[in-house]
């Protein structure tokens, strides 16, 4: 059995560790698609000596599936890799839907199971049972008949640690986290971390407002020093202006939780929006020792599709981890 995982950023490797601990998978079984342009760097980040199939795409859309030279080279090399053997293809995939639906034409008895990539499951649910997506379908039949496959097997599965009533038993599959224990150190007392969030970049806040959100914060620990940690995607103009109102930004692009293993003293407090997932995984796969505070900026949004900010709601809930709202 073979398993053809899409990865997209640094975080995503842990889904290799919940894949081959559900289902017992070598190193030798993965099929690595790699979505990015900055190959030395993952690979310097990343031990991929253990993985024989660790392929490089830099776009993630179909176009570029098909009109890439590159690109379609990998997919006519992992057809030759899979393609006609009787076991099953399962294929992970945190990348374009129209993407995975073409490698669901393509190949014969695959299941696709979409990672969550966090709270991206409720987005994936909401997509799937909320919206019309004929189009995806239109082109799952079309490619189908181009590829000689069957055209009535179309069925989304999810990989997730969270459920939905909307998604059958039969189509999730549960991972569960074992917690892991971080060597006790040291609070360095008033002293706090805000985790910085896309949602400028993305459009779910104006920019304004993002900041008038962080100076509320800034009031409300007034005593405290404050420092931040950047997303990935976070603008430079935006950071300028997030140091220019007093906090002091740390210069580290990976995993929040590996940067935090890492120090030799812990912050009092961690505060994590809750549309974030990064203090959604301290919460659930560390013993912390920090304080970790839930700022809430959804329950007043009204732009956020109800199903994404229930789901979200809801797994803090489940967690009791105390909670702010300005």
């Amino acid at each position: 059995m073979k398993f053809v995982v899409f990865l997209g950023a640094k975080h995503h490797f842990r889904y290799l560790e919940y894949i081959s601990l559900h289902f017992n998978v070598n190193p030798e079984d993965f099929i690595i698609f790699l979505f990015s342009s900055k190959h030395n760097e993952l690979e310097n980040q990343i031990d991929f000596k253990t993985f024989k199939h660790v392929f490089y795409l830099n776009e993630i859309s179909l176009k570029s599936s098909i009109f890439n030279r590159g690109n379609l080279n990998l997919i006519i090399r992992t057809w030759g890799e899979c393609f006609g053997k009787k076991d099953h293809i399962i294929l992970f995939s945190t990348v374009s839907y129209d993407f995975v639906v073409l490698f669901k034409s393509i190949f014969r008895n695959t299941k696709i199971y979409l990672l969550d990539d966090g709270f991206g499951f409720f987005s994936n649910v909401d997509f799937f049972f909320k919206r019309n997506i004929w189009w995806l379908r239109l082109r799952y039949i079309l490619f189908s008949i181009l590829f000689f496959r069957p055209i009535w097997n179309f069925k989304v599965n999810f990989f997730s640690e969270f459920t939905h009533k909307l998604i059958p038993l039969e189509n999730i599959i549960c991972y569960s986290r074992v917690k892991v224990s971080i060597p006790v150190k040291p609070i360095e007392k008033g002293t706090l971390i805000i985790l910085g969030i896309p949602n400028v970049e993305i459009g779910m806040i104006s920019y304004e407002s993002y900041l008038e959100y962080l100076k509320k914060i800034m009031e409300h620990f007034k005593e405290n020093i404050f420092t931040y940690y950047p997303h990935r995607v976070e603008s430079e103009k935006k950071l300028k202006d997030v140091q220019n109102l007093g906090i002091k930004l740390i210069q580290s692009k990976g995993p929040f939780e590996s940067f935090l293993i890492d120090q030799a003293i812990f912050p009092e407090f961690i505060l994590g929006f809750m549309s974030s997932h990064a203090a959604f995984e301290l919460l659930t796969k560390f013993e912390n020792q920090s304080k970790i505070i839930i700022l809430d900026n959804l329950s007043s949004d009204a732009s956020v599709p109800i199903i994404i900010k229930n789901g979200m709601l809801e797994a803090y809930k489940k967690l009791e981890v105390p909670t702010l709202t300005f």
